[in-house]
């Protein structure tokens, strides 16, 4: 099954969409954005997905040709590892690998639909991981050719939360800072989450004016003062976030505010 689209965003970078919402809406979540940046040296895939496209591969070779190919996860859920093991190495961080190295049970989405059933009851709901797992901690730098690619650690949305930028100011922020529906951790008290996104926000102030944040899910190309904004929005919640309507498929509460979903589990951290 293959539901996703390519979008050239400019000369080096491309936006890999996949429908989550068609795979299951319960979800609140359009779209799982992949990124592709094409340098002159070295390319790197931002996330693998769903894992309900077999084609991403190729799909990623056709656009970047012969040129090395580095492939990072952003966070060791579902939707940003199914397409791992399509790929010959991963890097993700550290405290996120155990999650990333074993088989995944993805047996909650037995109830989806019938394109998630199709794709995956023949493989018992199981995703298999990439074979080869390399660690990151959170600093590294890679040199692109044209230009360079910088982790930095955000333990937030998982332990093992990262962001990446590049020197031009595009910042990858996975599910650590998006607009749509914003899943907070069960793991995070609210006020340590805040801290993470005012250090992120410290991190790439120079690309305050030119960058552009790319997050995980939802609207692409947003302004850094977007981490600004969650910021606020999550202090704002800080004493009613158990007030929403209560979703039973989630176990969690449901805040629908501007550009945001807010999505608190019924065990949020205060």
């Amino acid at each position: 099954m293959q539901n996703s689209t390519v979008t050239k965003i400019n000369s080096h970078l491309y936006l890999i969409q996949e429908d989550l919402e068609e795979l299951d809406p319960r979800f609140k979540t359009k779209f799982v954005n992949l990124y592709l940046i094409v340098g002159s040296k070295l390319s790197v895939l931002v996330d693998t997905g769903s894992g309900f496209n077999p084609n991403l591969r190729a799909t990623v070779e056709n656009i970047i040709g012969d040129t090395e190919l580095l492939v990072f996860n952003t966070h060791h859920h579902f939707d940003h590892v199914g397409g791992n093991a399509l790929f010959d190495q991963i890097h993700v961080h550290k405290l996120d690998y155990i999650p990333v190295s074993k088989d995944r049970d993805v047996s909650f989405l037995s109830t989806s639909g019938t394109k998630v059933h199709d794709s995956l009851n023949h493989e018992n709901y199981i995703i298999k991981p990439c074979d080869d797992i390399i660690p990151l901690v959170g600093g590294e730098v890679y040199d692109l050719g044209n230009m360079t690619l910088k982790i930095l650690h955000a333990q937030s949305h998982t332990p093992g939360s990262i962001i990446l930028y590049t020197s031009f100011g595009e910042i990858f922020t996975g599910d650590v800072i998006n607009q749509g529906a914003f899943f907070f951790p069960e793991t995070v008290y609210l006020g340590d989450y805040v801290e993470v996104l005012n250090e992120v926000y410290d991190e790439v102030a120079d690309f305050l004016e030119s960058g552009r944040l790319y997050p995980g899910h939802g609207p692409v190309g947003l302004p850094v003062e977007t981490i600004h904004e969650v910021m606020f929005e999550l202090q704002m919640f800080a004493s009613k976030w158990d007030t929403g309507n209560y979703d039973e498929y989630l176990e969690s509460y449901i805040h629908e505010f501007q550009d945001f979903v807010f999505i608190f589990p019924k065990n949020t951290l205060i």
